[in-house]
């Protein structure tokens, strides 16, 4: 609280190996964004990018400041199905926008992280590979064809010279 920023309180209880009971704990304090900055720095194509929620769907870490610890996924449908499955994918609608997100939850923290990106990015991308392939697929057939063409051509020249040879042969 005196840091101005959120903070992760990580601790670690170490307990005597004879009586089962603690002797001592160790605890460190860090800085939220220094944990979260390796996801929230994430970007996929132009708009896609990464999250975090806890285990009761409140935004940890997002690359839009305003939404940590205000934004709660717990109330909107698709995040319930993320806290839900915890691990998977999911499409769903946001602000106006159709995403695909990607997510896995991290044990040690609770957490689940999460990677999202627009959905007509990836149509566009797919748009732009079918007509690739489809340019592609008309190059081939029409290698093909011209090399069939080229193939029967060469085929079919000595089989004519035999024919006519057999009958010049025949007109004698």
């Amino acid at each position: 609280k005196e840091m101005g920023m959120p903070v992760i309180v990580m601790a670690k209880t170490f307990y005597d190996p004879r009586e089962g009971k603690p002797y001592a704990v160790i605890t460190v304090d860090l800085a939220a964004e220094n944990v979260t900055k390796p996801i929230t720095d994430i970007k996929i194509g132009k708009a896609g990018y990464g999250y975090i929620i806890n285990k009761e769907g409140m935004v940890v870490a997002h690359r839009d400041k305003t939404k940590n610890f205000q934004l709660d996924l717990a109330k909107l449908d698709f995040g319930k199905e993320i806290i839900q499955k915890k691990n998977g994918t999911i499409e769903y609608s946001f602000e106006g926008r159709t995403q695909f997100a990607s997510f896995q939850e991290y044990p040690a923290l609770g957490w689940i992280v999460a990677l999202a990106v627009d959905k007509a990015e990836i149509m566009e991308s797919i748009s732009a590979m079918n007509v690739l392939f489809i340019i592609l697929l008309i190059v081939m057939a029409t290698f093909s064809l011209v090399a069939g063409v080229i193939f029967t051509v060469r085929l079919v020249k000595p089989i004519n010279r035999i024919v006519m040879g057999l009958s010049d042969g025949s007109d004698q």
